[in-house]
């Protein structure tokens, strides 16, 4: 997300980072941003934009000829670090090639920092994921999604952020539905006071289905978005669901 603060000398400093130093992209890229989606929070004096950045055709276009001609190894680096960055150096080299990641690395189109003894990859500009997201097939990137969670989970990362990187990739990806991985995900994002998302692995991961604990989980999230209506359907329900049966003939 962009946030740059309106009419403040601060904003050069931390919008130019963001375009890489490159006052070809930096322009366009602001521009677009103000006019489609640019939001001045707090009313008057300084603010910040909030969303994503929004990619014109016309910057696709500019970005895809900095990024120059891709082969499919080098292309699917770029893609995996754009639906999951960062990515440890070693998964990505598994995922892809090694060979594939010292091209894109040498062309100046990732970056590689040293994080708690292991290498953490990322894009080197935000807008080359953008344009690869926004650009690239949606079916491969369900499965990109997929690749990658199935990789993240055989490493041993007990981290609540980790737990939730690999729940939204799961529930991206053509991946078949983990409901246990829905329901921890649910239960870590509200504790985290991350209403939206805890609400977006219950309702999308139907965690109801899980049973009475699911069940509970997903009226107390929608309670704590304000979809009193929708948590009371939900609770009407599973007190159907509960309630014993009556035996046949008895008043």
């Amino acid at each position: 997300r962009w946030s740059c603060a309106r009419n403040a000398a601060r904003s050069a400093k931390r919008c130019s980072p963001r375009a890489g130093g490159s006052p070809l992209l930096q322009a366009p890229a602001q521009s677009r941003s103000r006019r489609a989606d640019a939001k001045q929070v707090g009313g008057v004096g300084p603010g910040r934009w909030s969303g994503g950045p929004v990619v014109s055709p016309t910057l696709a276009k500019l970005i895809a000829g900095q990024l120059g001609s891709l082969t499919d190894d080098t292309a699917e680096v770029l893609d995996y670090l754009a639906i999951g960055e960062p990515i440890d150096g070693t998964v990505l080299e598994i995922l892809t090639s090694p060979h594939a990641v010292k091209e894109v690395h040498s062309r100046g189109l990732i970056d590689m920092t040293s994080d708690n003894g292991d290498i953490a990859v990322r894009l080197s500009h935000p807008l080359y994921g953008e344009v690869r997201r926004s650009t690239g097939n949606l079916l491969q990137l369900r499965r990109l999604r997929g690749r990658l969670a199935t990789a993240l989970s055989t490493r041993a990362d007990p981290t609540p952020a980790a737990l939730l990187r690999r729940a939204l990739l799961t529930l991206e990806s053509d991946l078949p539905p983990d409901l246990g991985l829905y329901l921890s995900a649910t239960a870590t994002a509200l504790r985290l006071h991350d209403a939206p998302l805890a609400l977006r692995f219950a309702d999308v991961g139907h965690i109801s289905d899980t049973g009475f604990q699911g069940a509970m989980l997903h009226y107390w999230v929608l309670t704590n978005v304000g979809r009193a209506q929708d948590a009371f359907t939900l609770l009407e329900a599973l007190d159907q669901r509960h309630r014993p049966a009556r035996l046949d003939g008895q008043v």
